[in-house]
C-alpha cells in the first residue's frame, strides 16, 4: 500500500549505508550481532562533536555483498553523518576500510526522443536542473530497449 511504501521511504532517510573498500572488512563474518553493534557506537561516540544531533543506533543490519545498513534513532542524526565531515571522521576512524554508499533509485521516463543524447552530462545536468533535484543526483541512464534495436516504425 502507499502507506507502506511512504514508511519505509521514511525509514531509508535515517539509515546509511557503509560498504567495505576492496580487500577489507568492517566485520569478519562471524561477528555477533552485538558486538558489531559496540563497534559502531564506539565510532559515533569517538567522532561525536558538540552539535552532534541527539540519537543512537537502533540496529545494523548486514548485507550478503558484505555493506551494512546502520539504522539510526532519528533522520537529523543520519543526515549529520551523511555531512562530509562526519562522513570523512567515520571513515578515518575505521581506517579507510569502509565508504559510504549513496542511495540510488531508479526512475523511469517514458517516451522520450531517441535523439536525445541521455549520457550526455550536459543532459544530466540540465534534467536535474529542470526538476530541482541536487547538481550530480543523477548517477546513470540507460534506454529500457537500445534505439539500434527497435523498428523503424
Amino acid at each position: 500500500s502507499i502507506n507502506k511504501a511512504i514508511g519505509r521511504a521514511a525509514i531509508c532517510m535515517w539509515e546509511i549505508l557503509l560498504d567495505p573498500t576492496p580487500g577489507n572488512n568492517l566485520f569478519l563474518p562471524d561477528t555477533p550481532h552485538v558486538n558489531m553493534v559496540k563497534k559502531m557506537k564506539a565510532a559515533l561516540a569517538n567522532i561525536c562533536k558538540p552539535d552532534i544531533p541527539v540519537g543512537d543506533i537502533r540496529s545494523i543490519t548486514a548485507l550478503h555483498n558484505r555493506s551494512f545498513i546502520i539504522e539510526l534513532e532519528t533522520e537529523s542524526l543520519a543526515s549529520w553523518l551523511r555531512e562530509t565531515s562526519s562522513k570523512e571522521a567515520l571513515i578515518e576512524h575505521f581506517g579507510n576500510t569502509v565508504s559510504f554508499r549513496t542511495r540510488t533509485y531508479p526512475i523511469i521516463a517514458e517516451y522520450l526522443p531517441i535523439q536525445l543524447q541521455i549520457q550526455d552530462d550536459a543532459f544530466l545536468r540540465s534534467v536535474e536542473q529542470d526538476n530541482n533535484l541536487p547538481t550530480n543526483s543523477i548517477v546513470s541512464t540507460c534506454w529500457i530497449k537500445p534505439p539500434q534495436c527497435r523498428s523503424a516504425t
